[in-house]
């Protein structure tokens, strides 16, 4: 079963929450690792990191992107949800 927009964002928004708090001095991910590990195409990654980016969750770089991270705010939305057994962002 494929999976939703919305479940591929959350997916994407907590690994790279992970990343940055298991491994902070390396909290950039390429493109290609994020798409290999989320074993989606280019265009669904693209338009996954781009709405979170908009949304002020993720920071890229590179142009065009090249490797991606969690914002401060990706940070502390993403810690707020596990205080509070959020299910949404």
């Amino acid at each position: 079963m494929p999976f939703t927009d919305e479940e591929i964002r959350r997916d994407l928004l907590g690994g790279l929450y992970r990343r940055a708090v298991e491994l902070p001095e390396s909290r950039w991910v390429s493109k290609v690792a994020l798409k290999r590990g989320l074993k989606i195409s280019d265009e669904v990654l693209i338009s996954a990191v781009s709405e979170l980016e908009e949304k002020g969750l993720v920071e890229t770089d590179g142009d065009p992107w090249d490797r991606a991270t969690i914002s401060e705010k990706g940070l502390s939305t993403m810690e707020a949800q596990e205080l509070n057994y959020c299910p949404h962002l």
